[in-house]
């Protein structure tokens, strides 16, 4: 008779406790529902300001008011590095082929500086000794 109550009761338990647990996810997804669109709605009341539309769009696209003077001001840096930078990513935006084509050029250049050693072998034992 035990066996057969704990059988019995064991399925609804089971589904209360999974039924729990999905209510636990859903007021934890609700929750982050709920933040998120605060954060959209901060987000609008900024969109509607007119001083922070032309701050972005000086910020972001540098873009520049009537009757004023861009400036851009660059800061001293080293020259080689900046160079580097520039190589890699020209060769980023390369095809394969071109790659192909400088490895196999730049190994001829490069074979044509080696200078051939020049060692006569010494020469080889007569069979027997």
């Amino acid at each position: 008779m035990v066996c057969f109550l704990a059988l019995a009761l064991a399925n609804p338990v089971r589904t209360y406790f999974t039924q729990r647990q999905d209510a636990a996810e859903a007021a934890a997804h609700h929750a982050e529902l709920v933040a998120q669109i605060a954060e959209l709605k901060k987000k609008e009341k900024l969109l509607e300001d007119p001083d922070y539309i032309r701050a972005q769009a000086r910020d972001r696209l540098g873009f520049v008011e009537a009757g004023r003077t861009p400036y851009i001001v660059e800061l001293p840096g080293d020259p080689v590095e900046a160079q580097d930078q520039h190589d890699k990513a020209e060769a980023a935006n390369r095809p394969w082929y071109g790659s192909v084509w400088d490895s196999i050029s730049h190994a001829a250049e490069d074979d044509a500086d080696v200078p051939v050693p020049n060692v006569i072998p010494a020469p080889a034992p007569a069979p027997g000794e």
